[in-house]
């Protein structure tokens, strides 16, 4: 395998293309225009520097491993970041046959929230990480009888106790709908992280700015899966995710009424179940909650699938711990605007 190196996501663009006609097209995860757009509306104005590997045989592109950046920190630590983390599970860009002839050449890095259907063709060098995937079954109650007792008992309450809402399947994002829905789901984050003192791990404003970018790139890819949840007219939630091949999907963000009166509803609990259902009816077999941890997915997840990481010899697996990250910061809803985003 001959190896070359850029720096420059316009300059290996035609590769990338020739990559999406031989092995993988039509997915959010490894689509050039999301990775090129975050990259000059995000990071690079941040100082980030790109490093991306492609992997050539008998001059036929067969793999494109792209990092991000910056110069070493005070720990001596260069802090390469693989592909776009803010994808839910990301994918080598390369056939799992073919991976194994980059790792001598990956730099040291830390990869979090890989996909668990990304199966390396040779594993003894990966660390196994536990995904967040739900195996949405057959049938609503086959799911439901997959689940231990106390689960299945919580998950059905919540569905009754929310059967007067009303649900639409939108599949695009609707920014005047949903701007007040926004803005209260913010100011609910941005009190709750105050309390519990977390105010500055996370830039939420950027973090919902990417969220947003992603959920556009698969509306115009014709991949989003959009639900709106009503009572009496009043929109109270909103539940965005991402198709991903034929038989999967990845839960990307819910934004919720969390006033006090709608507090005990669950809405965030009720719009998973409801996106799962329709998703079901779909043909969608595979419900991706990503591998950040959080109480309330262990409600849903009924699969021991996991997902396989390189850990280069100077990464230890305390540098993998994975901070769950909600919205902090106070944010006009005005700035994810499809006009207002760049």
């Amino acid at each position: 395998m001959d190896i070359e190196e850029s720096d420059s996501y316009i300059d290996v663009k035609s590769h990338w293309d020739q990559l999406n006609r031989t092995y993988k097209s039509g997915e959010l995860a490894v689509d050039w225009e999301i990775h090129q757009q975050i990259w000059e509306q995000f990071d690079k104005p941040k100082g980030y520097k790109l490093k991306i590997l492609l992997g050539f045989e008998k001059n036929e592109c067969i793999g494109i491993i792209p990092f991000k950046y910056k110069e070493a920190d005070q720990n001596n630590r260069p802090g390469y970041i693989l592909g776009e983390e803010a994808i839910i599970a990301r994918e080598y860009f390369t056939p799992p046959e073919k991976l194994h002839q980059f790792l001598p050449l990956l730099p040291a890095h830390t990869a979090t929230d890989l996909s668990c259907f990304y199966l390396p063709f040779l594993t003894d060098r990966f660390t196994v990480k536990p995904g967040g995937v739900v195996d949405l079954k057959n049938s609503e109650s086959e799911y439901y009888y997959s689940l231990d007792k106390k689960k299945r008992h919580a998950l059905m309450r919540n569905f009754r106790e929310n059967v007067d809402l009303k649900m639409q399947v939108v599949n695009r994002i609707l920014d005047n709908e949903i701007r007040e829905l926004a803005e209260k789901y913010i100011q609910y984050w941005e009190i709750k992280n105050a309390l519990n003192g977390n105010g500055g791990e996370v830039d939420s404003r950027e973090k919902i700015m990417i969220d947003f970018q992603l959920l556009r790139r698969a509306e115009e890819m014709g991949k989003l899966i959009a639900l709106h949840f009503y009572l009496n007219d009043k929109l109270l939630a909103v539940n965005y995710s991402v198709r991903r091949e034929a038989h999967r999907v990845d839960d990307y963000l819910c934004l919720r009424d969390n006033d006090e009166v709608y507090a005990r509803r669950g809405l965030g609990i009720y719009a998973i179940l409801k996106n799962m259902e329709y998703c079901r009816q779909q043909g969608i077999r595979y419900y991706d909650l990503s591998d950040f941890p959080a109480a309330y997915k262990r409600k849903f997840i009924n699969t021991n699938l996991h997902y396989y990481t390189y850990l280069t010899p100077d990464i230890h697996l305390t540098d993998m711990a994975v901070i769950e990250m909600a919205p902090q910061a106070s944010l006009s809803y005005d700035i994810l605007q499809e006009g207002n985003i760049e």
